[in-house]
């Protein structure tokens, strides 16, 4: 397997991009490498729709903030349901961030986002404990 195609790169919305043309020719360098393109944090911060329609972005990654939604508002997951449908049109994969709970994992199961990160499945590592894990 491509070495490349084991490494994801994250844009996140939180920082603006100064020059989405330069952005867009390194992401299509990087693509051409095999590199998978994240967006993070999406929905929270600059210009997400336009990194969407500009950059070609492999994964949404749906911040924790719609996430927890579905147990804190559950009336209220209108957005989250919205990144959800325009990711699969957009024929993206997905990965929901934040997930804490079963409810919470099963509620997205059910809105077809199987790719799930959060504490329900693991506790974020100190790099030695990382390390130590690989070893």
């Amino acid at each position: 397997m491509d070495k490349a195609r084991q490494l994801a790169i994250e844009i996140t919305e939180r920082l603006p991009l100064k020059n989405l043309r330069q952005a867009r020719m390194n992401v299509e360098k990087m693509q051409a490498l095999g590199v998978c393109i994240e967006l993070d944090d999406a929905g929270t911060g600059y210009c997400g729709a336009s990194y969407l329609q500009e950059l070609s972005i492999d994964v949404l990654k749906i911040d924790k903030l719609f996430v927890d939604t579905l147990t804190v508002s559950p009336d209220r997951t209108q957005v989250l349901d919205a990144y959800i449908q325009m990711a699969k049109s957009l024929g993206m994969q997905i990965i929901a961030e934040g997930v804490e709970t079963s409810a919470q994992s099963e509620a997205l199961v059910a809105r077809g986002t199987r790719f799930q990160q959060g504490y329900l499945f693991a506790k974020p590592r100190s790099k030695v404990e990382f390390f130590c894990v690989l070893a």
